[in-house]
């Protein structure tokens, strides 16, 4: 079960002020140097982070932003157990809630997911195992299989961990809000590639 809340974590706090408000080199070792630094963390991932020397600050802005919402996503899945739903589950589970059921086959699954066919399967063979999904033959096409949640598969999504960050977003002032729906909307539509 996730907790109600999501915690900003020390590592987060250095992030926002160390990323945003310095000078504009800062080089660190994210999960490493800086969890350990903030928070004893032995148990953090290495990963180096550099940002150019000459880049001016909004880009800097732009870079620290990114950080925190990847830390963010990070932080909600760290107690994920190997026994637990695994994050790409959490995503065919959602998928499934919101998607009418002529689109949840494998195929429309790794096309919204982007990744191939094989992992998709075994994560879907997984959560039949788990009594979270099931299978029926599609009226449509005998070859293919229609994906839908179990009662214990919506009951499970009651516990997303995505939903912690969703309740930080309630939280925000309503212009805010829609300013960052919009924001995100736009990103993730968005085919134009950031130039160097």
């Amino acid at each position: 079960m996730t907790n109600s809340r999501l915690k900003l974590t020390p590592e987060m706090s250095f992030l926002a002020q160390q990323l945003i408000e310095t000078g504009p080199h800062l080089e660190m070792d994210f999960f490493g140097g800086v969890g350990q630094a903030c928070a004893g963390n032995s148990n953090a991932l290495p990963m180096t982070l550099q940002t150019p020397v000459n880049e001016d600050a909004e880009r800097r802005k732009d870079f620290a932003s990114v950080l925190l919402m990847e830390k963010m996503i990070r932080e909600v899945y760290a107690h994920i157990q190997s026994k637990d739903i695994q994050p790409l589950q959490w995503s065919i589970l959602r998928y499934l809630e919101n998607t009418p059921s002529e689109r949840c086959t494998v195929r429309w699954l790794t096309s919204f997911l982007g990744i191939t066919h094989a992992p998709v399967v075994r994560s879907i063979a997984t959560l039949s195992d788990k009594k979270l999904v099931k299978q029926s033959k599609s009226p449509s096409d005998a070859r293919s299989h229609i994906i839908s949640l179990t009662d214990a598969g919506r009951d499970a999504l009651r516990n997303d961990p995505v939903l912690t960050i969703a309740q930080k977003v309630g939280q925000l002032p309503e212009d805010e809000r829609v300013r960052f729906r919009e924001s995100v909307r736009n990103l993730a539509l968005s085919n134009t590639q950031v130039s160097d």
